[in-house]
């Protein structure tokens, strides 16, 4: 009878302390989006109140709490950052980190409507100030520091997270922060999958997770981020070669919209959250050892490839260029598929060799002649760095085509007297998004066709492909 009342009296502790601590966190978030704070764009009063809040937050779980200033396109930007120390000396750190800064008010209609932020990202902040009273709460012994930092200036270019990882306060250098975990919008749970990108820079990350995830709570796991739209804090340390784990309930909230308020969050999911990450932060904290992979996505690899290699396919016009009397020749079509190698000089410059099939349909005035061509381009290329998440190239060079069948038709033409080499100019460009690239490319050949006669005919191409990079 003993034992069961102590059980019942446990349990309602519990209920009592999960109750207390998802009013606390919906009191972060509302206060964090409300009117008052405007949006919370950077620079601004709104913002500034915000960190005031933080700061507060932070001293009253008794965290020693520092203020990082700097400056953004001429206005002042701060990061608040708390340490909770290790129990045993150690300069190696985990550091935690959410933006608090939106994207203020704008006009809209005649009306300045306030983007309140609530799941982007007050419900990250709140989290960061949950995880405080949970260390401050919790008598808890790590083997290395934590940092729980609060970024600036994150929606106009990650320029909180990117001076903090330059000039990491608490630490003296980024070589001793060994994992970095990011929260971005982890407001809209929802009994659905927590979203966590990054594990596969960290070589002990399946134990760690198993050991923190008591409550099997439901993750969708993906190894490297490879998000083209979208990023985050997390980038700023992972393209430093720190393993930075990013968490995030998804964008299914109204992303980037005044209807994004403190009303639509999930706290019971932010409350079961805030248990795992604390759990999993502890778990780091004192791993025997934090390990980076050597893995990282393309884009956070500022190391330009020596040799980039891919495929693609493209489709458009052919044509016979008559270069006597009045005769034209008339567009027919061309579809080819190719692959190619790229030796990189640099970010900037590179040499691309590529083979292709290429099959051409050209108009006569005496018929149609088909041909299936073996295209060999070499092309000098000017290209922003493969590694960035959208970029641009031109390319220039020499090709030559070598066909290997054809279909005269009616023409009275035959290898005898219509020629199977052709060289000449190419030239093009490019733009790419992530690994795929949309290209328009020009060949202008400079042989006669039309072999032992005076009169020329050259041959020319206008297509538009699509490539994609196995590695660039």
């Amino acid at each position: 009878m003993k034992r069961t009342a102590l059980i019942i009296v446990a349990s309602l502790l519990f209920v009592v302390s999960n109750a207390q601590n998802i009013s606390q966190i919906r009191h972060d978030v509302e206060v964090l989006s409300s009117d008052s704070l405007q949006g919370r764009y950077y620079g601004t009063v709104g913002n500034k109140k915000a960190q005031t809040y933080i700061t507060n937050s932070f001293v009253n779980s008794g965290l020693t709490t520092l203020k990082q200033t700097f400056d953004v396109n001429g206005s002042k930007a701060a990061n608040i950052a708390a340490l909770i120390k290790s129990s045993e000396p150690s300069n190696e750190y985990i550091v935690v980190g959410a933006h608090y800064d939106h994207l203020g008010t704008k006009l809209k209609n005649g009306k300045e409507e306030i983007y309140h932020g609530a799941d982007d990202n007050a419900s990250g902040t709140a989290m960061l100030l949950e995880l405080a009273r949970l260390f401050s709460q919790n008598a808890t012994s790590l083997k290395r520091n934590v940092i729980l930092v609060a970024f600036d200036a994150e929606e106009v270019g990650l320029y909180g997270s990117e001076h903090f990882a330059f000039e990491p306060l608490f630490a003296q250098n980024a070589s001793q922060i060994k994992l970095m975990l990011n929260l971005d919008m982890v407001g809209w749970l929802k009994d659905e999958e927590l979203k966590v990108s990054g594990v596969g820079m960290l070589k002990e990350w399946e134990e760690l997770f198993e050991k923190a995830n008591t409550n099997a709570l439901k993750l969708s796991i993906k190894s490297l981020d490879r998000s083209v739209f979208t990023d985050s804090d997390f980038t700023s340390f992972a393209k430093r070669q720190i393993p930075a784990i990013s968490f995030t309930t998804g964008t299914k909230s109204p992303y980037h919209k005044p209807e994004d308020t403190a009303d639509k969050i999930d706290y019971q999911g932010m409350e079961k959250l805030s248990s795992f990450l604390y759990n999993l932060i502890c778990e780091a904290a004192n791993s025997s050892s934090l390990t980076f992979s050597g893995k990282i996505a393309n884009r956070h690899n500022n190391k330009p490839s020596r040799f980039a290699f891919g495929i693609g396919a493209g489709a458009g016009y052919a044509y016979q260029n008559y270069h006597f009397g009045n005769i034209t020749g008339r567009a027919g079509s061309m579809y080819q598929a190719n692959i190619f190698s790229q030796y990189n000089f640099n970010k900037i410059y590179a040499l691309r060799l590529s083979a292709s099939v290429q099959k051409d349909k050209t108009k006569r005035a005496e018929g149609q002649i088909s041909q299936t061509k073996l295209s060999v381009p070499l092309v000098f290329v000017l290209q922003t760095p493969l590694k960035m998440v959208a970029g641009l190239d031109v390319r220039l060079g020499m090709f030559y085509d070598y066909c290997f069948d054809a279909d005269f038709k009616s023409t009275g033409l035959d290898f005898d007297t219509f020629s199977a080499h052709d060289v000449g100019l190419v030239s093009g460009f490019g733009f790419r998004i992530a690994s795929f690239g949309f290209d328009m490319t020009c060949k202008t050949g400079f042989v006669n066709l039309d072999k032992g006669s005076e009169n020329k005919i050259t041959s020319s191409t206008f297509s538009f492909g699509l490539t994609y990079y196995f590695k660039r």
